[in-house]
């Protein structure tokens, strides 16, 4: 009888953990059922004066810090292409994020957004980003 009584205790301690494992997997993300909570960011980097494509240009996206002592944490960053063309994957959903570019000669270009998600999707064109150069 101790055999089976052990069984049996086994056989509800199993249980237990699968149905704690499967109802943890099953929760919600955040931001709904079928909400990405990952997304991408694309544009183009100019210059303000010429209006030309601007080429290696570094562009990141960090967390936006909560006090104004924080470091800035960067979650991922990319280079300009040969047409001024910059796409950021991977990039979280519904936080308050600061994107900074900088290159060579110009002014750094820095300015806060968040990303949300719409039908499933969670894409954003932030446009034409303008960088002036600098005077040194």
């Amino acid at each position: 009888m101790a055999l089976w009584h052990r069984a049996l205790r086994f056989a509800s301690v199993v249980i237990v953990l699968l149905t704690t494992a499967l109802s943890v997997s099953g929760q919600e993300r955040p931001g709904g059922p079928g909400q990405p909570t990952e997304g991408r960011l694309y544009g183009k980097v100019l210059d303000q004066l010429t209006r030309r494509p601007l080429v290696f240009a570094v562009v990141r996206v960090f967390l936006q810090p909560v006090a104004p002592d924080t470091a800035l944490r960067a979650i991922t960053g990319a280079l300009t292409e040969h047409n001024g063309d910059f796409t950021l994957e991977k990039v979280p959903v519904g936080t308050d994020l600061l994107l900074e570019i900088n290159l060579v000669g110009y002014s750094p270009l820095t300015t806060s957004l968040r990303l949300a998600a719409s039908r499933g999707v969670a894409d954003k064109d932030v446009g034409n980003l303008f960088l002036v150069p600098s005077a040194t």
